[in-house]
């Protein structure tokens, strides 16, 4: 039988498929629940019983009045009132890490991103010994109407309306390791600590899996530790020639079939594609877009009609081929890295090549 596609929203095929590999909502609960019963300090993530809610959103919690001080210049710019829109950072954790199908595609994305597939179980276990690996998840939130995402991403003076409705989004997965010492807190890596503790006589055991730390981030200026396992048994089946080493992916604008072997990239948009297939939201990742996200988006779109126009006056080449293939390194609270990403994500993923194609289609109709 083929496997169902990964792109093509639209087919009602995979509509079936997402389906039916849907989490049920009673498990998705219980599923948030028990994440939320490992949350840490916003700041130091120590794991206590009693932390303070951020009074104004309340979804942040801290350890102390000290750590929500200092947390501050980060946290505000998230921060929104329980009454407003934005779906924050916290509950976006919580909520991914419930289901059970993007649970295992984060596994799965994070033996890619930290190419775990060529290197030989003993050295996956030495290499992880001792610290975590780091996998880094950038999330946004963006319209649930393509249509009403390239508005904004294609015009900068674009208005769109105050209650704009929104999903979830991941626009990368990197693999983070080397910069454990610049951005994981010592309350986080006890997290860890304790989360492998946790695997001693389970059906993980630690000499058949790998303890890490995934790193939520939106908007380039929060962070949200999770810890992650991965089984040796997952990278085996990830392996060329493993049982889950292939997908089947159909064509959003030619139909056509075919299978492929599994990359991050399009891990990533399946995900996003499972994501979408939630119309009825109960996963909880969907949000009316606040200004962050809107700004995002025009980031982003400001960005490629930048790299357009450098083309058009240099015959279709691109002279920053450096600037495309490697992120700007910003301060913590530069949009910059988070517009980078938006704008490959959305010359890769084919919901938006589908999109773009047809608006260009009509553009000729209505040119003739």
């Amino acid at each position: 039988m083929f496997k169902a596609s990964i792109v093509d929203f639209k087919n009602s095929e995979i509509s079936v498929h997402h389906k039916a590999l849907s989490t049920p909502s009673k498990e998705l609960r219980q599923n948030r629940a028990a994440t939320k019963e490992r949350e840490g300090c916003a700041k130091c993530y120590r794991l206590q019983e009693k932390l303070s809610r951020c009074a104004r959103c309340k979804t942040v919690s801290y350890c102390s009045k000290e750590c929500q001080k200092a947390d501050w210049p980060l946290h505000k710019v998230a921060c929104t009132r329980g009454d407003e829109s934005t779906l924050n950072i916290t509950k976006i954790a919580q909520r991914l890490l419930s289901s059970t199908v993007l649970s295992r595609m984060a596994e799965e994305s994070c033996v890619y991103a930290c190419d775990m597939i060529s290197a030989s179980p003993a050295s996956l276990i030495e290499r992880y010994e001792n610290e975590p690996f780091i996998v880094r998840v950038d999330v946004a939130i963006e319209p649930e109407d393509v249509k009403a995402f390239y508005k904004i991403y294609n015009d900068d003076d674009a208005n769109p309306p105050l209650k704009l409705y929104g999903l979830v989004q991941i626009n990368a997965v990197t693999d983070w390791t080397s910069k454990g010492a610049e951005i994981v807190t010592e309350g986080a890596l006890e997290m860890w600590r304790q989360a492998k503790a946790g695997l001693v006589g389970t059906s993980t055991p630690l000499h058949k899996s790998y303890q890490g730390l995934l790193c939520i981030s939106k908007g380039n200026a929060l962070n949200v530790f999770h810890p992650i396992v991965v089984s040796a048994e997952t990278v085996a089946a990830l392996k060329p020639g493993g049982k889950r080493s292939t997908f089947g992916v159909s064509s959003a604008m030619t139909d056509s079939r075919a299978t492929v072997p599994k990359t991050l990239e399009n891990v990533v948009e399946y995900m996003n594609t499972h994501i979408r297939q939630d119309t009825k939201d109960k996963l909880c990742l969907r949000s009316v877009l606040g200004e962050t996200d809107i700004q995002t988006i025009k980031d982003a779109g400001a960005a490629a009609r930048a790299a357009r126009e450098r083309e058009e006056e240099n015959g279709g080449e691109d002279v920053n081929q450096n600037e495309w293939s490697e992120p700007p390194i910003p301060p913590v609270q530069d949009s910059a890295y988070a517009a980078w990403i938006m704008r490959k994500k959305v010359d890769r993923e084919q919901v938006y090549l589908r999109e773009a194609t047809m608006q260009f289609f009509a553009s000729l109709r209505l040119g003739s």
